[in-house]
């Protein structure tokens, strides 16, 4: 018997051959490049010996989450490994403030360009906890039209699919890249010997830099949760856990939302900043374009609001009232509403003839916990469109400013969903982006036939003639730095090369602020 001869008689039992299988036949290593992807190294001459039983070999390695269900009922593996991996994937938790009503729950998960999301198995009726079925997750790109009525599509299997990774990486191969359709890594400055003069702050010239493009993210079911290594845009998405028995009660989605903020520089080096995105050419577009590697370029900005000791009046005798000139209630525009502060601020989107009723508004999240004696606690300000509460009448607006407001239809659905109806969404969200670009999702940084749509034209336009107005930058004149509560998250300055010339260079980041205080 294949076991037996594999393995020595004390691992003939399947729990301790488990726990060999773990140990011994699985390596997951982190890469050293942190790219947040995952290697699995199998020990050939198990396999060899063995693999007739696991039906695994070195070119099909072990699978990272479950294979489809007519692929899993009609594969060779003996039942007893299938039972293994099973159980390995039936695991689950419940949900705190499940209601005995099963009614719909929304999570929205904001993660950036790179990082590794976690999104828990969670069921919101106990008995699905403990059915011993395997657990899978779906997935919808259409955000949008799946919100209509997710209970409903979970069960008509139409705009969703099984979490899988590429067919590519399944068989361990290398993934193909679509030239016109990819997203690069940060380039890397590769000096040119016969200029002496070039450097990582003066080099124009494109083949100084070297690049290199981002695989696909990678999934992960293990222990309960969905693991997703490298998460971009690509994984932007509705996503929820279901077994054969629970899909028809699925109440719980996570979505998935990349922050990708916009950026521009007036700069003779625009490789410095654009990695590509978004313009193919090694000159600057002018465009205010989304930032798939934001924090490989910028930080976060502090704290904004003054010490306690400022009197922003009459009685000002620290000279706050210049150093904190954001602070100016006069000079703010008047689609600030009359509250605003640099915790909490309200602008109305503008529209031509203001009757959009949306608006921009910066809001800090809560604390951090304090539990398991953390000396410090944080938190995190964002700007968010959010949804007022009268009508939104697009159809009304002549043509030429239907273009610029057109994308708010493609977030109907999605504001008519808690939390959304009253949190809103992130500005800087690849949400917004995309709805923008009238896709259900971005899946490159730079794309050929977008720039032949002018799409990111229209993103430029939609930040220049509606965004940035709404947050006090006008859309004309030669000295304009934004001086109010949404510096927190737009940072924006257009100046003069010369004196007493028309403004020349303009630079914008998107960013967020944090505070830190003590517990």
């Amino acid at each position: 018997m294949c076991l037996r001869e594999c393995l020595p008689n004390d691992y003939v039992d399947f729990v301790e051959f488990y726990f060999y299988f773990q140990i011994h036949f699985i390596i997951l290593q982190l890469t050293k490049n942190n790219e947040n992807l995952v290697t699995l190294t199998i020990n050939n001459h198990m396999l060899q010996c063995c693999g007739e039983l696991i039906s695994f070999s070195s070119s099909n390695n072990l699978r990272w989450v479950p294979p489809s269900a007519h692929e899993w009922k009609n594969s060779n593996i003996p039942k007893n490994i299938k039972v293994y991996w099973e159980n390995r994937w039936a695991k689950s938790s419940y949900l705190k403030g499940c209601s005995e009503d099963n009614s719909l729950k929304i999570i929205p998960v904001y993660f950036w360009p790179g990082e590794r999301v976690d999104l828990p198995c969670k069921m919101c009726q106990m008995s699905y906890l403990m059915n011993g079925r395997m657990k899978r997750w779906g997935y919808s790109e259409q955000i949008d039209e799946f919100l209509l009525n997710p209970t409903q599509f979970v069960r008509v299997n139409e705009i969703w699919k099984d979490v899988q990774n590429t067919q590519n990486f399944t068989e361990n191969q290398e993934d193909v890249n679509d030239s016109e359709n990819i997203i690069w890594y940060p380039h890397t400055f590769v000096p040119d010997e016969s200029d002496k003069a070039a450097s990582i702050f003066s080099s124009k010239k494109k083949e100084n830099f070297t690049s290199r493009s981002k695989e696909a993210p990678r999934f992960w079911q293990n222990d309960g949760k969905l693991t997703i290594f490298g998460a971009d845009v690509r994984s932007q998405g509705v996503y929820f856990c279901y077994d054969e028995i629970s899909r028809k009660q699925t109440v719980i989605f996570f979505v998935l939302i990349a922050m990708v903020p916009p950026v521009r520089f007036t700069t003779e080096n625009p490789f410095d900043y654009t990695d590509h995105c978004g313009n193919e050419k090694g000159k600057d577009s002018k465009l205010i374009f989304p930032s798939h590697n934001w924090r490989f370029h910028f930080l976060p900005m502090g704290d904004f609001n003054p010490s306690p000791t400022c009197q922003l009046d009459d009685t000002d005798s620290e000279g706050c009232k210049q150093k904190y000139s954001y602070l100016d209630v006069e000079k703010w525009p008047k689609n600030f509403a009359e509250d605003c502060s640099m915790d909490r601020c309200r602008a109305r989107l503008y529209s031509p003839d203001n009757n959009i009723d949306l608006y921009i508004e910066l809001r800090w999240d809560e604390f951090t916990s304090c539990k398991g004696d953390q000396p410090t606690k944080r938190r995190e300000g964002h700007c968010y469109l959010v949804r007022g509460e009268g009508s939104i009448n697009i159809e009304s607006m002549k043509s030429e400013h239907k273009k610029l407001y057109s994308w708010i239809k493609n977030l109907e659905t999605v504001f008519d969903r808690k939390p959304f109806d009253v949190k809103g969404i992130r500005l800087h969200s690849s949400l917004l982006t995309s709805a923008i670009f009238e896709k259900p999702k971005i899946t490159a940084c730079y794309n050929k036939k977008d720039e032949e749509d002018k799409l990111y034209k229209k993103y430029d336009q939609v930040w220049r003639l509606v965004f940035l107005p709404t947050l006090g930058v006008p859309e004309s004149g030669a000295v304009v730095q934004l001086g109010n509560p949404f510096e927190s998250c737009i940072r924006y300055t257009r100046l003069p090369v010369e004196e007493n010339k028309d403004a020349e260079s303009e630079n914008l980041v998107g960013t967020f602020s944090t505070q830190v205080d003590y517990c």
